[in-house]
């Protein structure tokens, strides 16, 4: 099996690629009046594009294994991150790819690809701005020309149109051939959730929401972009979508794991095969055949080389990790025994 990846043998249907990621963004809570279609832009975009309210996240629903899975297009058991509170040096469940590493995500198949089969003149733009500090966890070895977590969402938005103004619209002013793609996550409605549960607020979170990817999307107009985006996970949007106002059916099965192979499908890329996600083809047209989309099956492998010794190299890492769980033990043992004394001197006199 080759360990590079494929020329590529297919147009790609797109350049450029926004992939926006809104934490806590339920389709049908329990009690609600909530629905999706009630917010004008994304209402908007479904009536252009694809559309799904049944894609599924993977187990256990946390924030950090679904958010590891959509990048990873890979189950915790494959990623090793199977909790909010997962460490990559001492991890409970060691992934594939042993202890400190991680499978091949978006960006590094993207990087990997460019390197390999396109001009130099071509610009490639990858990025990734956020709120939650767990994306930049997940993307932390990744060669991007961006990566910035920001304080509240608003801050996000503004920054990721900052970035893109800055490296991507000199090429496309002067119609130099480029690609893009860039990863906004928005962790606003997430919080809401979890302070004041569905109702008003969250309801109002949802809005606010809808209004920054109208904001990013709108953005990305000024620059001179055309409409290809593509907005994960529940709305595939672009002039090249087949399928108009089309709404996926439940037997699709969508899952969150499609959505790497789907971006990398639209960009005219063959996935590794340790991505466990497949491309989501109805949305282009395609109900009955791959068209050869899996005929050349690549591993990928980490810039570092096969042989990198991962566990050495996070050993003394776990080592000292292991000390401080133990010397906190101690002082714990230690600070109950001297209140304990203190407790009998007092009430004994």
């Amino acid at each position: 099996m080759q360990t590079s990846p494929p020329r590529n043998s297919r147009r790609p249907y797109v350049d450029h690629i926004l992939l926006i990621g809104v934490d806590g963004f339920v389709s049908t809570p329990n009690n609600s009046q909530f629905q999706l279609k009630n917010l004008p832009f994304l209402k908007q975009l479904m009536t252009n594009g694809t559309s799904t309210e049944k894609c599924r996240s993977i187990y256990p629903t946390e924030s950090y294994p679904n958010w590891g899975a959509l990048l990873h297009s890979a189950p915790a058991e494959i990623t090793g991150i199977d909790s909010n509170s997962y460490f990559p040096h001492n991890p409970s469940v060691i992934g594939t790819e042993g202890i400190g590493g991680r499978p091949p995500t978006l960006f590094g198949v993207v990087s990997e690809y460019f390197k390999s089969n396109v001009p130099k003149d071509h610009k490639l733009v990858l990025g990734a701005t956020f709120t939650w500090k767990g994306i930049g966890e997940i993307l932390k070895d990744e060669n991007l020309d961006w990566k910035i977590k920001c304080k509240d969402d608003a801050t996000t938005v503004k920054c990721a149109l900052e970035q893109l103004n800055k490296f991507l619209q000199p090429s496309i002013k002067r119609y130099k051939p480029s690609t893009s793609v860039q990863m906004v996550h928005l962790d606003d409605v997430d919080n809401t959730g979890h302070l004041f549960g569905w109702g008003k607020k969250y309801w109002n979170a949802c809005k606010v929401a809808d209004f920054q990817i109208q904001q990013l999307i709108d953005g990305y107009r000024r620059m001179a972009f055309t409409m290809e985006e593509i907005l994960t996970p529940l709305i595939l949007c672009c002039p090249e979508i087949v399928s108009k106002n089309f709404i996926l059916p439940e037997t699709s099965a969508v899952s969150i794991l499609d959505i790497t192979p789907t971006v990398l499908f639209a960009l005219g890329l063959s996935q590794p095969i340790q991505m466990k996600g497949r491309p989501i083809i109805e949305a282009f047209g395609l109900f009955n055949s791959f068209n050869g989309y899996f005929d050349s099956v690549w591993r990928f492998v980490h810039p570092k080389g096969v042989d990198h010794n991962i566990v050495k190299k996070f050993s003394m890492k776990r080592n000292i990790q292991n000390l401080y769980i133990y010397i906190s033990f101690a002082l714990g043992l230690f600070g109950g025994i001297l209140f304990s004394l203190i407790a009998r001197y007092i009430f004994y006199f």
